[in-house]
């Protein structure tokens, strides 16, 4: 996807501490960027329920310069020739998240950085937004330079649901459990709403959501670097909500659902965020909970993926056959058993695929 014509690279921050019931004033932050970072935005809001300190990195060096000015209520801004030509009427409506959908106890999404458009809300939030609560989330109608893992390009047509948030462990050893917390958090929040229950929403390892088993919609990034003595991820999601391009989207597979033929599609981009941000928060507490871990989530997980049973073949092992039996809950590796010897393996991709299931490594299991 190319650069926005007429773009500029100068954004706005509003810091809002606004009540819902009564909306109060928020401040704002005006910020100029050096053109050629990998954050580029238009107008930024950032809205909170309670104050939020403005990150120190946000006044470094030449990088930023910013002055505070006060604006009524919650106010987004979002000049004209920053939005898309005929996506006017598809912008995030912030205000219908905090109101309406997320739980006024909800830590994650309490905070969020919204614009129209981002370069990649996942280079932002990790270069410019790590001294932000946990659970500040950036949210973007559209992207101009999305990613997958490695050097690999997302799509982000608008009316996909695309955002990045921010979680944080104390124990390293919990890392490679992150994606799948994310993963169920994103199925169990589908399932949730109304109209899906002829479709199959599942998790293809590790880092995919499917419909009826053979349809894209979603894809995961987990990212993380340690600071102050934990791990920072920076989680990156996005899934296809309203864009039927380039598989097919939750709004046509809620109206062609046979059990909702004739009931309005509940889902939307707002509704489905909270939704997620909700659960994700539920499990990631059930997680670094020493009395619960991660077992009960792996067992939910196995039942939610398409793996169980599969076959594979390990190249780095002569081509030997192995087949799936589920997920460590210690390292997050596959378990799986030789075919042919009977050993207990765990298998790790290479990190060099696009496909994970080619090249994975192998342990054996005493």
């Amino acid at each position: 996807l190319g650069n926005t014509k007429g773009f500029k690279s100068s954004f706005v921050v509003a810091f809002s501490s606004f009540s819902l019931a009564n909306s109060s004033k928020s401040s704002i932050c005006k910020m100029g960027s050096k053109s050629g970072n990998n954050y580029n935005a238009g107008f930024v809001n950032l809205v909170s329920r309670t104050p939020v300190a403005t990150p120190s990195t946000w006044g470094a060096g030449n990088d930023f310069g910013y002055h505070n000015c006060v604006v009524e209520g919650l106010k987004l801004n979002e000049r004209p020739e920053s939005v898309q030509p005929g996506l006017e009427n598809e912008l995030f409506d912030v205000r219908k998240f905090f109101k309406s959908h997320l739980p006024a106890d909800c830590k994650y999404g309490n905070v969020m950085l919204y614009s129209h458009t981002f370069s990649s809300t996942q280079d932002f939030i990790k270069e410019k937004c790590l001294e932000l609560p946990e659970g500040t989330v950036c949210v973007a109608d559209y992207q101009t330079k999305a990613r997958g893992r490695g050097e690999n390009i997302w799509s982000s047509p608008p009316g996909c649901l695309v955002f990045t948030f921010k979680s944080v462990v104390k124990e390293g050893r919990l890392l490679p459990l992150m994606q799948y917390i994310v993963s169920l958090a994103i199925v169990e929040a589908i399932d949730s709403f109304p109209g899906f229950g002829d479709t199959e929403i599942s998790i293809k390892w590790p880092n995919d959501i499917y419909a009826d088993r053979s349809l894209k919609i979603g894809g995961i990034l987990c990212e993380s670097v340690f600071k102050g003595g934990v791990a920072v991820v920076t989680i990156g999601v996005g899934i296809n909500v309203d864009n039927t391009e380039p598989t097919t989207c939750l709004r046509s597979l809620c109206s062609n659902s046979n059990s909702n033929r004739n009931s309005e599609v509940a889902v939307t981009r707002e509704s489905l965020l909270a939704e997620i941000l909700k659960r994700y928060e539920q499990l990631h507490k059930e997680l670094v909970d020493p009395k619960q871990g991660f077992e009960r989530i792996r067992k939910e997980y196995e039942k939610r993926w398409l793996h169980s049973g599969q076959q594979v073949t390990l190249e780095s092992n002569n081509g030997l056959k192995a087949t799936i039996n589920g997920i460590s809950s210690t390292t997050g590796a596959l378990l799986a058993t030789c075919i042919s010897t009977g050993e207990k393996l765990e298998l790790y991709p290479d990190g060099n695929r696009m496909d994970f299931f080619k090249g994975l490594l192998t342990r054996k299991l005493k």
